[in-house]
């Protein structure tokens, strides 16, 4: 179970197989605030997976940025290092 390290509930694992439990319904929600039927998904939606040290580039499949000045910025940084990324458009999943 993923969680916002900054709740009581929040646990720490070292294994990939401990991420496994990532709530596709809450994640995929357009709308994901908390309610009486549940109360919890602010918690579940906010969870953060965190790395230790650094992630090999081979295994990121894409990033998604708010804007096209910000994908801008994530393709010259990219080609920096000699990488090739799908950079995805995604501003509905961003507040301003």
């Amino acid at each position: 179970m993923l969680t916002n390290a900054n709740v009581q509930l929040t646990l720490f694992a070292n294994s990939p197989k401990s991420y496994c439990n990532i709530d596709q319904e809450v994640m995929t929600a357009r709308y994901w605030n908390d309610t009486d039927e549940d109360g919890d998904c602010r918690r579940r939606r906010q969870a953060e997976f965190l790395v230790y040290r650094e992630v090999p580039w081979h295994l990121i499949r894409a990033v998604c940025v708010k804007n096209q000045a910000i994908a801008n910025q994530v393709e010259s940084i990219s080609q920096q290092f000699g990488q090739t990324l799908t950079i995805r458009l995604r501003p509905q999943w961003y507040y301003d």
